[in-house]
């Protein structure tokens, strides 16, 4: 199993995206089954979570819709729990007043 999410996500302040990720079995025969999904958002600057909750899960398609009103720069963690397995994936979030 893998997950991907891009590297780097630009935002203005006060824009509201929808940020996803996809998690894809190594066997295209085998079916995705996500158990749960969870997500942070980490305030690089100012050493802090700014926010943190669950990811909606559509199949094998995990997702949040994010409104940063802050500028500065945001580390965005997605945790997702397949089975026994529990993948992270992490993006920079760049944001620009």
């Amino acid at each position: 199993m893998n997950t991907q999410m891009r590297g780097s996500i630009n935002f203005y302040a006060g824009e509201i995206k929808e940020v996803s990720a996809q998690v894809r079995a190594r066997n295209p025969n085998e079916v995705v089954v996500i158990t749960e999904a969870r997500y942070q958002l980490w305030n690089v600057s100012a050493g802090e979570t700014a926010e943190e909750g669950i990811l909606e899960i559509d199949g094998d398609t995990v997702s949040v819709i994010l409104g940063i009103n802050t500028p500065g720069v945001f580390e965005l963690k997605f945790t997702v729990k397949v089975g026994a397995e529990t993948f992270i994936e992490k993006a920079t979030v760049q944001v620009v007043g």
